[in-house]
């Protein structure tokens, strides 16, 4: 039922997206078909599986066997609009896309405000004109500051910045890898043997940002099992009968670089194993 609810929202966006950048392309490249028909399927089979059992999560199987192929044919439809309209206005303004051998980087920005924030992609661009790292997976991350309201930040190279200092100046380690203290220039924190954070302490404020014998992080298990109604109701009794999730089975820091630090957790309840990753960001200032 997460997943369905998770495409659900995301081809909302997705559908809202490739109508804002095909409007965009219109009016900058003064030509370009709008691709009406297409969008119009694409909100007409969104509106399809939003019908009242589905997104609840109480239709049978076969019904989310069905949305999931349909919520996938959406996405696949909204990109092929969004990267075909981005791409022409690249072109016309000068750039060209080139995916294998790349000089720069197109971020974009579909709110209504000025954005700073965190970009991930695969191929690595020398010497970028931004703060970057090479994430655990082997990926690419970017620190995109100021991308403008509707519209297209290019992160070019050229000169390199000067390397910046990692987020975690010192880290401390159980045997085995699990992170029991980690210190920035602005923060400390501290993680128990559950991998719950037991202290937060805040170096300009100079003060801790937890309760007194409270945890940050803390994972809890509820049980779900209403008088009537499973799908939609939520018992107000439903606090009485909870587990804590603290059997873990992994915690190490997998990043620790000048735009974030990851700390992973992994934890076993019953049959299930929740992973955690813990990022912790560098401080910029939003210009």
């Amino acid at each position: 039922m997460a997943k369905n609810k998770k495409y659900n929202r995301s081809c909302e966006f997705l559908n809202g997206d490739a109508e804002f950048y095909s409007v965009l392309q219109s009016l900058i490249t003064k030509n370009g078909e709008y691709p009406k028909s297409q969008l119009e399927e694409n909100w007409k089979l969104l509106l399809l599986n939003q019908f009242h059992d589905i997104l609840p999560g109480s239709s049978i199987k076969e019904v989310y066997e069905d949305s999931e192929v349909q919520y996938k044919k959406i996405m696949e439809s909204d990109l092929d609009i969004i990267n075909k309209s981005q791409d022409s206005i690249l072109k016309v303004s000068g750039f060209e896309c080139d995916s294998k051998n790349p000089t720069a980087l197109a971020v974009w920005n579909s709110l209504s405000f000025k954005r700073t924030g965190i970009v991930e992609f695969e191929t690595a661009v020398k010497n970028l004109s931004a703060i970057t790292q090479q994430t655990f997976d082997g990926h690419m991350i970017a620190l995109a500051e100021a991308v403008p309201s509707k519209g297209v930040t290019v992160l070019s190279s050229g000169d390199s910045l000067e390397k910046a200092e990692s987020v975690f100046t010192s880290v401390e380690c159980r045997e085995g890898g699990a992170v029991i203290k980690a210190v920035s220039p602005y923060y400390e924190v501290e993680f128990d043997q559950a991998g719950n954070l037991s202290r937060i302490y805040d170096r300009t404020e100079e003060r801790s940002l937890l309760k007194e014998g409270k945890a940050g992080n803390e994972l809890l298990v509820f049980e779900d099992r209403p008088l009537e109604f499973d799908a939609w109701n939520i018992d107000s009794t439903f606090e009485e009968k909870q587990w804590q999730v603290n059997d873990v089975t992994e915690m190490k820091l997998l990043e620790n670089g000048p735009v974030r630090a990851v700390v992973l957790v992994k934890r076993k309840f019953m049959d299930s194993v929740i992973e955690q990753q813990i990022c912790f960001l560098q401080p910029y200032k939003e210009n």
